[in-house]
């Protein structure tokens, strides 16, 4: 059996999560898809309007890993590791395993308190997210959905871990 072993950011696998589907009938949207490649870890999450691309430090690996998705009911349910006290910082980092069984689906187990809380991918292929991303601007003035950009700015403030301006909004 092959093993895959880091730690993720909580904060910022949970800021992707936003974006994420919720009861899609496209099922591989209803998770969170974490890449590994070339020393980094990318959250990925869309729910066919709106995408979140995160990214994060990565440790311990090595090479390239393909992708998989992480139900998005899982990723809601972790919790921070610790006690949270008025002198103990709770660390967001959590260590994950990830483990190919016969079949090549992964199972993916995260650290949580005592014990450890276990999941299977979502058994599916993430849409190719780079081809919906713009390689450059053109400068003209934008519409945007103002839900989405408070998704975004949620989303930021669950990584900076507390409200901070995140988006510069200018009107002509």
């Amino acid at each position: 059996m092959k093993q895959l072993t880091f730690t993720c950011d909580l904060p910022r696998l949970k800021a992707a999560a936003i974006a994420a589907g919720r009861k899609d009938i496209r099922f591989y949207l209803n998770g969170v898809c974490v890449e590994v490649h070339k020393g980094r870890l990318l959250y990925v999450a869309t729910d066919g309007y709106r995408m979140h691309v995160v990214e994060d430090e990565c440790d311990a690996i090595d090479g390239h890993t393909p992708p998989f998705i992480v139900p998005i009911k899982f990723v809601l349910g972790l919790k921070p590791m610790g006690v949270r006290s008025q002198h103990a910082v709770v660390s967001p980092r959590l260590p994950v395993l990830v483990t190919v069984n016969n079949r090549g689906l992964r199972e993916i187990a995260v650290a949580q308190g005592e014990g450890s809380r276990i999941t299977k991918e979502v058994d599916g292929k993430f849409p190719d997210w780079r081809c919906v991303m713009l390689s450059d601007t053109s400068g003209l003035p934008g519409q945007y959905n103002p839900e989405f950009l408070a998704a975004v700015q949620r989303a930021g403030e669950l990584i900076q871990g507390r409200k901070v301006p995140i988006l510069d909004v200018n009107y002509n």
